[in-house]
C-alpha cells in the first residue's frame, strides 16, 4: 500500500494503459509496429559502451592522474560542462550524463571539495549540447528519421536555439563557479 501511495501516477497510467489494450485489442503485429526497434538499438549500444566505461573503472584511474591539472573548481568547472556539452552532441544526452556524472564522482573521490553543483551544471550541459545534433538525444533521432532533412541542415535549425542557450551556461559557470582551490583528500 506504501508502494501505491507513492507510486501513485505509475499505477493510474498502468491502469490505463490496461484499459485501453482492452479497448483497443490490439495483435503482435500492431504493438510491434508501433516500437521503433532502430533508435532503440541505437540507445542500447550506446548504453553498453557508457556501461563498459563504468565498469572497468577508467573513471577512478582518470581522476587520479588527472585532478593535478586542475587548479581551481571553475576550471573543472568549464572542462566538465564544455566536455558534456560537445560529447552530447554525439552521443545522447542520457547516454552523457552516464558518462560525466561518475567521472565527477571519481573527482569527488580525490579532493574533498563539494561537486554536488557541478554534477547539476553537466546536466544542463548535456541536454543543452545535445539539442544541437540529431543524435544528440532520443527525441532529435526520432524526429530526424521522420524528417527529410540532412544532419547540416538539422544543425542549422536548431542552432537557433542551441546558441543563446550555450552562452548563458558559459555565463552561469562564470558566476557560480569561483576560483576556490581543490583540497586534496
Amino acid at each position: 500500500m506504501n508502494l501505491l501511495k507513492k507510486e501513485w501516477l505509475f499505477f493510474i497510467f498502468l491502469l490505463l494503459f490496461f484499459i485501453l489494450f482492452f479497448i483497443q485489442k490490439p495483435t503482435l503485429t500492431q504493438i510491434n509496429s508501433y516500437i521503433d526497434w532502430k533508435t532503440i538499438r541505437a540507445l542500447s549500444a550506446l548504453l553498453l559502451i557508457a556501461t563498459a566505461f563504468k565498469l572497468s573503472n577508467y573513471f577512478d584511474v582518470f581522476a587520479a592522474k588527472t585532478v593535478t591539472h586542475f587548479k581551481t573548481e571553475r576550471t573543472l568547472a568549464f572542462a566538465f560542462v564544455l566536455l558534456g556539452t560537445f560529447l552530447s552532441m554525439f552521443l545522447t544526452n542520457d547516454i552523457m550524463l552516464f558518462i560525466i556524472v561518475p567521472l565527477t564522482l571519481a573527482f569527488s573521490n580525490q579532493i574533498k571539495n563539494n561537486l554536488t553543483k557541478l554534477v547539476i551544471f553537466e546536466a544542463i550541459a548535456v541536454n543543452v549540447g545535445s539539442e544541437l545534433t540529431p543524435f544528440g538525444n532520443p527525441q532529435n533521432i526520432f524526429l530526424f528519421r521522420q524528417m527529410d532533412i540532412s544532419v547540416i541542415d538539422f544543425i542549422e535549425k536548431m542552432s537557433i536555439i542551441f546558441i543563446p542557450k550555450f552562452i548563458l551556461l558559459i555565463i552561469f559557470v562564470l558566476v557560480f563557479f569561483r576560483k576556490k582551490s581543490f583540497k586534496s583528500k
